[in-house]
């Protein structure tokens, strides 16, 4: 109890005892459905300290698990709001944090929890701390979008090449995911956990990254095209200018830009212009 195991997984009760308690609680953790519980206090901690959470911040979890960051989180936080859809996880849950006041526990799928609800327990802005299922990190990420008026910003750990390819246009990992997150969000890269220090361990190892709200590095009147348009035409974006908007059912528009370079090649000013020749 409380020793540190081989791997250098260590949550308070070793390695041996948490599987335990998974067995007692008829728990077995899914790979398929992205869960990967981080049990390390250090790094629990260091993912605080790139959050730099304080006593004046309402947090918001996405997965708690069985709450070993939330419980890192609640010890810094004025006030923690933790969601979590298994309720396999609430007997651990509400056991493990029932001497933190200041969390508050919400039995649901993140997706489908409105901004409405979130405001009930916690005050705008606040902050996301979370290591998410992998999973449906995309999703996740698609949904910080609608909540970005009332962020400060997003730490979430993530698989390291989904973070490692966050980054704005161009660049050869230009994909309509990385487009629509950097358009809403700087992304700042933080430190990689290595896989082993995960239970069960996943594939590959993580990053931490910090999404921080930004102006849009680009105006654009009707945003829902834009990114309608930049979606059709990146099916096709190994392919140059020309040939990906005819094989998205675009018309080849009059414009100063060379057909025949690369879609990935193109700036955010370039991927505007773009668009509005195409528009005309």
């Amino acid at each position: 109890m409380g020793q540190k195991e081989s791997k250098g997984i260590y949550s308070g009760i070793g390695r041996n005892a948490f599987v335990h308690l998974l067995k007692n609680e008829g728990i077995t953790l899914s790979k398929e459905k992205g869960q990967h519980l981080l049990l390390n206090p250090t790094l629990l901690s260091r993912i605080c300290d790139v959050a730099g959470v304080r006593e004046t911040d309402d947090v918001l979890e996405i997965g708690a698990g069985i709450g070993n960051l939330t419980k890192v989180l609640a010890r810094r936080a004025r006030r923690v709001l933790a969601v979590e859809v298994d309720r396999r996880f609430q007997p651990i849950l509400e056991k493990n944090l029932a001497p933190n006041k200041n969390v508050s526990l919400f039995y649901d799928d993140f997706l489908k929890v409105g901004r409405e609800i979130i405001l009930r327990y916690l005050s705008s802005p606040f902050k996301i701390v979370s290591n998410i299922p992998f999973s449906i990190t995309a999703p996740i990420l698609q949904k910080l979008v609608e909540l970005r008026e009332d962020l400060v910003f997003a730490v979430l750990t993530v698989q390291k090449e989904v973070g490692d390819k966050l980054i704005p246009p161009p660049n050869r990992y230009t994909t309509p995911l990385s487009l629509y997150i950097t358009y809403h969000f700087k992304i700042e890269r933080s430190f990689i956990i290595h896989k082993e220090s995960f239970f069960p361990p996943p594939d590959v190892d993580a990053r931490v990254i910090k999404l921080i709200p930004q102006h849009p590095p680009v105006t654009i009147d009707n945003e829902e095209e834009f990114f309608s348009f930049l979606r059709k035409i990146f099916r096709y974006k190994r392919k140059n200018i020309r040939n990906a908007l005819q094989n998205a059912g675009y018309p080849i528009p009059s414009t100063s830009l060379s057909l025949d370079r690369r879609l990935e090649s193109l700036s955010w000013e370039e991927l505007k212009c773009l668009f509005l020749a195409v528009k005309k």
